[in-house]
Parts: C-alpha cells; structure tokens; sequence
C-alpha cells in the first residue's frame, strides 16, 4: 500500500464529518460561481468587491493583507469590472489570461499577489487547476508528489505544475474516497489536503501551535510599498530562525525609516 492510498483510506473515515463541518468550501465556491457572472462583473460596485475578502483563504488570515487590497479602491471601479472580466471572460486561454491578469498593467490589480490569484483561479477554472498554499504543497511533499520547479514569477507554471503533479492523486480520491460532494472534484482534494496538514505535520517533525514573525525592510535597499501595489512579493530573505518557521505560521512586514510602520 502506497503512502497516499494508506492516508486516502484514513480520509475516507472521516470525509462524510470532514465536509459536514467544511460549509465555507461551498459557500465559496458559490459566491465566486456568482461573482464572475459578466452580468454581474458588469455592474459591480466597490463594495461588491471588497466580498471578495470574506471568500479568500489568504485574506482571511492576513487582514493586513486583505486591508491593503480590499480597504479602499486603489483603481477606478472601472478597472476591476475590466480585469475581472478579462479573466473570466476574455479571449484565448485560461493561462494566458491569467498570465495577463498577473503582469499585464492593463489588467492587474495592486496588492493581489500569488496567493489570492492562486485561490481565484482556484475557484474559477477547477477542473483546470488546484489550488497551490502552503497546506497544499505541505500535503504534497507529504505524499512524496514530485512538482516540476518553476520560476517563482511564473504563477501559471506553478498552478499547471502542481496541478499536473497532483493529478494521480485526484483519480485516486475518487476511486477510494468518493465523492463527499457535487462539487468540482480538485476542491474535495485541496480539502484532503488540508485535512492533511492539520492531522500529518507532526509526522514532518512540525511543531503544531502557531508562531508570529516580524521581518524588517529597509527603504534604502527595497521598495516594500511598491512591491506591495505590484503584486510582486513572493518571497522574502530569512537569516535566522528560518528552521523554526513553519506552514500556517503568520508574519508582519515592516517598514523602518521615515514612513515607519507595518505594510503587510
């Protein structure tokens, strides 16, 4: 018995529970079903919006995050209904689109990073891509999944990487679990994954509780407010304590100098 089919046969005790308790998977899932409407994006206003906030993992556990892209418009209202649009509705390819919706200053939105375009594209082209944080790729080196390394500017390559990589795995749910829901079958699967996380960390020599880190940019050196706007922070530098910093940790980013403070 192979390690994902022994953890396959675990979660298959404890899905029907598992999803009983897991309501916010569909409500999500419904409110972007929704959300991406063109009829709707065509009308939306600020406060349509800001919803999103409420329906994304990421800024759900980081409000700074979710206050620096959600607290108040950084666009013309104009601007959202048109990227939104474009990558629901646009022409050609999901990944090309998405590609656009990252890079492109037509399209892409301040203080959107990877991980809330990860979650969008995850709830708006399911059958296409898995999500891809921490407790996924945690599951993933759990389950000895081996994902082809990919430029970490590349967010598309990322997603068709780890979707590719976990795509086994999702036949293997479904022929042993089941399916728990009528919903798309890469959601079930990111939910195994998370039940995962919270039940398997110890077994990677995981400290459970939770940590908090306080990293420190200097404005002489880097433009923490820029790269914010941008979209472009994916990662940051760590010195020291770095083996204690684990998944589902949370962290502040924060500026000194003149314009002193927290940024994220």
């Amino acid at each position: 018995m192979t390690k994902t089919t022994e953890y396959l046969e675990a979660f298959k005790l404890q899905a029907p529970a598992w999803f009983a308790k897991a309501t916010f998977v569909r409500e999500y899932f419904e409110f972007f079903r929704t959300f991406f409407k063109r009829e709707n994006l065509e009308k939306a206003e600020w406060p349509d919006v800001q919803k999103i906030g409420s329906h994304l993992h990421c800024f759900q556990s980081m409000a700074m995050a979710q206050r620096n892209a959600l607290g108040r418009p950084n666009h013309p209202i104009e601007h959202y209904r048109k990227s939104f649009t474009y990558l629901a509705h646009g022409p050609g390819e999901p990944a090309e689109r998405i590609r656009r919706f990252c890079n492109d200053a037509e399209y892409r939105l301040e203080y959107f990073g990877k991980s809330a375009i990860s979650e969008l594209v995850g709830y708006l082209f399911p059958e296409q891509f898995m999500f891809v944080n921490a407790r996924d790729v945690f599951a993933a080196d759990l389950l000895g999944i081996s994902v082809e390394k990919q430029d970490s500017d590349d967010l598309v390559g990322e997603l068709e990487a780890f979707s590719k990589a976990t795509r086994q795995v999702a036949k293997q749910y479904e022929e042993i679990v089941g399916r728990q829901t009528d919903l798309p079958l890469n959601l079930e699967v990111d939910q195994f994954f998370s039940w995962l996380f919270e039940n398997r960390e110890k077994e990677k020599g995981i400290a459970s509780e939770k940590h908090y880190w306080l990293f420190q940019a200097n404005p002489d050196y880097f433009d923490l407010p820029g790269a914010l706007r941008a979209g472009a922070l994916h990662t940051w530098r760590v010195n020291k304590h770095k083996q204690h910093i684990k998944p589902g940790d949370q962290f502040v980013i924060w500026q000194s100098g003149k314009n002193s403070g927290a940024y994220a």
